[in-house]
């Protein structure tokens, strides 16, 4: 395995730099002692904290450029003034963005300060300086201590943020009420199901929180039981990752639903748990991760994923395992259907097929870094988009994915009711007639590069459809007897036969089996409007309906 603390040493060194530079030493502005969030125009209460953490473990790192260089106090003491101004009476700070008197933010916080501060508690001299700086951070330790002991929390992972700080606040302080809440905590139980899924299912974000929190836990608490948890989550992972290292988040129920973040999110995660655990595969995810961090540090493209030196401090035994851990290349196809989170994720090369329960983007499939997306809908009372309501596995090897829909009318109220007033009135003892049914079945298959698609709408009959084709816009689209470049935005329906679409980058894909039998599609009522940043090759049809399209890759 790849040496990360002597690998990532420039990274470090160049982070503390950046930070020196882009303090703002002018009292006269409201984020004196921190570095500007450039995006927000303000800077969050945690910033303080982020940055002297950053700086109290360069000024103990032996290997650090600026080891014991006593600018590094000062600018860190600078930066704790921050935080410590924002602290409420009941000691919490705000997450101004969005949440106020937020404990969980402090927990935050303090997964990057409370290592800082247990390598200062470790490794300090006691000059008047460092005791000066270790008390601002033990005040901020304490209040902290306080408000998650005393306040509360609003989403799942919050519980793992907060039990995770409150370890590092019984460490540094003594606090036995930190315990006691974690114990309270922990009695819930850890919401990680058989197949390493947190309750979230954020492939993007939270999921990696929690391995993270998780893994504190472990080491500050001596309760190795619960990297157990992490290992189930970090074999799941690489099912969410896409051909171009991006993360396959579809399946979110939080902000991170719908993104594409690079898949070194988890870079500290696979990092930690293979020098914990020595798992050969974890160990391969953290190498190559890495190596992308350094050629884009080495070439001035941006890096990211530089690892937490502090906890490299707190656990020197971490340097020698390095070169007793071999990494394993696991395999890259799989097919991994969870009936429980209601995804299929396959990947055949450079290939993924994703079908998603209860979202209209039911279809996606991912070449390398190109996308198709697929969505159904029907005029049926305004409420006939496709989104599933189950998905299973057909003994051919294809998935099904079903959805069925009813409506109809209602009569007057028999007795009358006494109040005319619409709001006043028992709907529910009306009687409903002409009642219509709408079912909806999907097969999808996936074989040798090429996707077939059968719709089929039973029910009710002269039902407009449509099925809808979104794909990333400025290609050439080949219809036969014409090509065009396209732009976002363009809804294009395909009558008959097959088109090609090319790429900038020549890869194309062949679309056969096109349907259609009216026009009705990007304003179809009750369904997704026509989406403004793709390129929609739409089919459409009138029920009952059974069409079977395939897509070439």
């Amino acid at each position: 395995m790849l040496n990360h603390y002597r690998l990532t040493m420039p990274m470090f060194d160049a982070e503390v730099e950046k930070t020196l530079s882009r303090q703002c030493l002018d009292p006269a502005l409201p984020y004196y002692g921190v570095t500007p969030d450039f995006a927000k125009g303000y800077c969050e209460p945690t910033m303080g904290c982020g940055n002297a953490a950053l700086l109290m473990t360069a000024y103990y790192n032996p290997d650090a450029a600026r080891y014991h260089d006593p600018l590094l106090l000062e600018r860190a003491a600078m930066a704790m003034d921050y935080t410590l101004s924002m602290v409420h009476e009941d000691g919490s700070i705000d997450l101004m963005e969005t949440n106020f008197h937020d404990a969980t933010l402090n927990g935050f916080a303090l997964h990057n300060l409370g290592p800082a501060v247990l390598v200062m508690q470790r490794d300090s001299e006691h000059t008047p300086a460092e005791e000066a700086l270790l008390e601002k951070c033990l005040s901020f330790v304490r209040s902290s201590a306080d408000a998650m002991v005393n306040l509360g929390f609003h989403t799942p992972n919050h519980r793992w943020v907060t039990s995770a700080s409150l370890a590092y606040c019984w460490r540094i302080t003594g606090d036995e009420r930190c315990r006691r809440k974690i114990d309270d905590f922990l009695a819930e139980g850890v919401d990680c199901d058989e197949n390493g899924e947190y309750t979230e299912r954020s492939a993007g974000i939270y999921n990696c929180t929690c391995n993270q929190t998780l893994m504190i836990m472990a080491d500050q608490l001596n309760m190795p039981e619960l990297r157990a948890h992490v290992a189930r989550n970090l074999r799941l992972a690489p099912v969410y990752f896409e051909p171009d290292d991006t993360v396959n988040t579809l399946n979110s129920t939080r902000q991170d639903m719908g993104r594409a973040p690079d898949r070194r999110v988890y870079y500290s995660n696979y990092l930690t748990a293979a020098l914990e655990d020595g798992d050969g595969a974890f160990a391969y995810y953290a190498d190559e991760m890495l190596k992308k961090t350094m050629g884009q540090f080495q070439y001035g493209a941006g890096y990211t994923g530089v690892p937490q030196m502090s906890l490299f401090l707190l656990h020197p035994e971490w340097e020698e395992r390095f070169a007793q851990i071999t990494p394993v290349q696991p395999e890259t196809d799989f097919e991994r259907l969870m009936p429980d989170t209601g995804i299929l994720r396959k990947r055949q090369g450079d290939l993924t097929l994703t079908l998603i329960k209860d979202r209209p983007l039911f279809c996606r499939v991912q070449a390398g870094s190109h996308l198709l997306t697929l969505r159904y809908a029907g005029s049926f009372f305004g409420n006939g988009q496709f989104q599933p309501q189950t998905l299973q596995a057909m003994e051919d090897g294809g998935y099904r994915m079903t959805m069925v829909k009813r409506a109809g009318y209602k009569r007057p109220l028999n007795p009358p009711p006494a109040s005319p007033m619409w709001k006043d009135m028992d709907h529910s003892k009306r009687e409903t007639v002409a009642v219509q049914e709408y079912r909806v079945t999907v097969e999808i298959h996936l074989e040798n590069r090429i996707l077939t698609v059968r719709t089929k709408t039973e029910g009710c009959d002269n039902i407009p459809v449509k099925l809808e084709l979104m794909l990333q816009p400025g290609g050439m689209l080949d219809v036969g007897t014409a090509d065009f470049f396209t732009r976002a935005g363009d809804y294009i329906f395909l009558r008959s036969g097959e088109a090609t679409y090319t790429y900038s980058d020549f890869s194309r894909i062949t679309v056969r089996g096109a349907f259609q039998a009216h026009n009705y599609g990007s304003n179809m009522r009750g369904a997704q409007p026509g989406d403004g940043g793709s390129l929609t090759l739409a089919m459409t049809a009138f029920s009952p309906s059974d069409e079977t399209v395939t897509v070439q890759f």
